[in-house]
């Protein structure tokens, strides 16, 4: 608003801001990113893993360093045995042999005896040296066995711990030495997205079990109640260009010279009072003395200097008889120094020393904006006024991506997304926690799954009390035991023998049948050969 004929400044001058908002408050916006600095939640730019500024994933693992006790970015840990994700858990002796394979975890002493006292007995004249309980230097084991090999029951329940499911309790979620139920929803915790144990999700709004799908302005109403999804500019337009003209919210109306109406009289002066100036010489009627113009002899609307200047002809370079030569604009004896542009107006009085572009700006670039005279207005992103939808699409038509997956929540399909469920869904893009997985469903059971919902056989149960045969069609019966250890000894073909029973629990499941399916067929008689 730079004012040509201003000699005092008054401080009202209007500059654009670091957002070229005229006028506006944004004193840096150093990323470029269009929006505030003192607004920007990341003066620069996020890495891949959403830090702003980051490096970026720098980790063995991507985003992340492998976590303290991992060895690989699977989360695999070294075993006893310093292997990788192996499956040796001790190796009490250091030898390098896993201890559920160690002939002896310890050492052999002078007698060959694993952790023997050495040859320091004759055990013929002498009694059992103390520890001993018989002559050959065999020791009781942890289950009190006369040269036993159970190295430990170290929660003293009669299992050997290399062969005990469990070394310790299981807590009331079936978890051996679990710390019970302590989530939320009891033996577990809160799923992933839900916010309470019915299976509520919070809405756009942050409301559990709500249903607003979005509120892409954040301004705390949802979508499809809000007036104005964004901001209304200083001149109340949803998602509007602000109050870029020289009047505020709209253009100086076409005759007008100011915003308050004024127009410019017969002198130019923008509100003046003077009505004509019917001769152009910068003189109002009203105090013209000639309405018209003086010639060269200064009679007003004369013929002029018609005549020769006394006995001589007007000296060359002269335009009349006084001396009088052509100023800049062509008048004589006139006051104008300069025209440079040639328009004849002098330039002391020239709004416009050069030439208004088709935007009305002197000497200005013209119209090099994607929009003509103007840019595309903040938050459009074309010169039609449209803006990016959900999915980032100038224009396009989808209101709300609220798992920000690339699929609008329109076309979001709900289903099962984990490819190990037995109801996995190629088809879903939205996890919807209906999926389902098989396992053992029997509570009893070593190996119960509480997340199975399909029971597929494999159900294993610990063996508590007296362990043999007890089948008593078998050679072997015995009739004290009362868990079934799979070591019946049938005579061939009997009735009684069952031999697809590999593990010996008294029920054929999926653990027995996968090694012969496709073989034999079944027959609690015996097998039959295909």
């Amino acid at each position: 608003n730079f004012n040509p004929d201003a000699t005092d400044e008054d401080g009202s001058c209007l500059t654009e801001d670091a957002l070229g908002v005229c006028g506006g408050d944004c004193s840096a916006d150093l990323d470029a990113d269009g929006v505030c600095d003192d607004e920007d939640d990341c003066i620069g730019a996020y890495d891949d893993c959403g830090i702003c500024n980051g490096p970026g994933a720098i980790y063995e693992c991507g985003c992340a360093n492998i976590p303290a006790g991992d060895c690989d970015c699977d989360s695999n840990q070294l075993d006893a045995l310093g292997v990788c994700g192996g499956d040796c858990t001790a190796d009490a002796d250091g030898d390098g042999i896993c201890d559920d394979e160690d002939d002896c975890i310890g050492a052999y002493d002078g007698c060959g005896i694993c952790n023997g006292p050495g040859a320091i007995f004759e055990c013929g004249c002498e009694d059992i040296p103390t520890g001993d309980c018989d002559c050959d230097g065999n020791q009781l084991d942890a289950l009190g066995v006369c040269g036993g090999d159970c190295a430990a029951d170290l929660d003293g329940d009669g299992v050997c711990d290399d062969v005990d499911f469990c070394v310790g309790e299981f807590d009331t979620c079936g978890i051996c030495n679990g710390p019970g139920a302590i989530y939320d929803c009891g033996c577990f915790n809160l799923p992933p997205g839900d916010c309470d144990c019915d299976g509520n999700e919070l809405d756009a709004l942050g409301v559990c079990g709500g249903d607003c799908t979005a509120d892409l302005d954040g301004d705390g109403l949802c979508d499809d109640v809000d007036d104005c999804v964004g901001d209304y500019d200083e001149c109340g337009i949803c998602n509007g260009p602000g109050a870029i003209y020289e009047c505020g919210c709209t253009d100086i109306p076409t005759g007008d010279c100011d915003c308050d109406g004024n127009q410019l009289d017969a002198l130019g002066v923008c509100g003046g009072p003077c009505e004509a100036d019917l001769d152009g010489d910068g003189i109002c009627d009203d105090e013209d003395d000639c309405i018209g113009a003086y010639d060269d002899c200064g009679i007003c609307n004369g013929p002029g200097a018609i005549y020769d200047c006394g006995c001589a002809n007007i000296p060359a370079g002269d335009c009349d008889c006084n001396g009088n030569q052509l100023d800049a604009i062509g008048i004589c004896g006139g006051s104008c120094t300069e025209d440079a542009d040639a328009d004849g107006i002098c330039d002391d009085v020239d709004d416009c020393i050069g030439a208004y572009d088709d935007c009305g700006i002197c000497n200005g670039p013209g119209a090099i904006y994607e929009c003509g005279c103007f840019n595309v207005p903040v938050g459009d992103c074309d010169c039609d006024g449209n803006q990016l939808d959900a999915l980032g699409v100038c224009g396009g038509d989808c209101t709300g991506d609220i798992d920000g997956d690339g699929v609008c929540d329109t076309d979001e399909v709900p289903g099962c997304t984990d490819a190990d469920a037995v109801n996995f869904d190629p088809l879903a893009t939205d996890e919807d926690g209906t999926c389902q997985y098989s396992g053992c469903t029997d509570p009893a059971a070593e190996n119960y799954s509480a997340s199975a919902a399909i029971d597929d056989g494999s159900c294993e149960y610990l063996c508590i009390g007296i362990a043999g045969c007890t089948y008593p069609g078998a050679n072997n019966y015995d009739e004290t035991a009362n868990c079934e250890d799979g070591s019946c000894d049938f005579p061939p073909f009997s009735n009684e023998a069952c031999i697809l029973d590999i593990d010996g629990n008294g029920f054929i499941g999926a653990a027995d049948l996968i090694f012969f399916l496709g073989y034999y067929e079944l027959s609690c008689g015996g097998l039959l050969p295909e």
